[in-house]
């Protein structure tokens, strides 16, 4: 269901329409998602300034670019594949 289509638990605010009428309390709506791309995270580099982790402080700086590089590629509407 990668789709984003009802019961992805994706929400979104786009253009809407009802299918069919009301029945029973609900209505259903469709919402228009760009699609999306899946990218493995392997595929994706971590700016860092050494080849190697030495201490907790290397590990703490190293998750901090880890995040921000995969934070980059989920606002450009992509999935990080792990």
């Amino acid at each position: 269901m990668g789709s984003g289509g009802v019961g992805s638990g994706e929400l979104g605010v786009a253009k809407t329409s009802n299918v069919g009428k009301t029945t029973g309390g609900y209505r259903v709506t469709v919402t228009d998602h760009p699609p999306v791309e899946y990218v493995a995270k392997r595929s994706i580099q971590v700016k860092f300034d050494q080849a190697w982790l030495e201490n907790e402080a290397d590990v703490d700086r190293y998750l901090v670019a880890m995040r921000e590089a995969f934070m980059a590629e989920i606002q450009q509407n992509k999935r990080i594949s792990i």
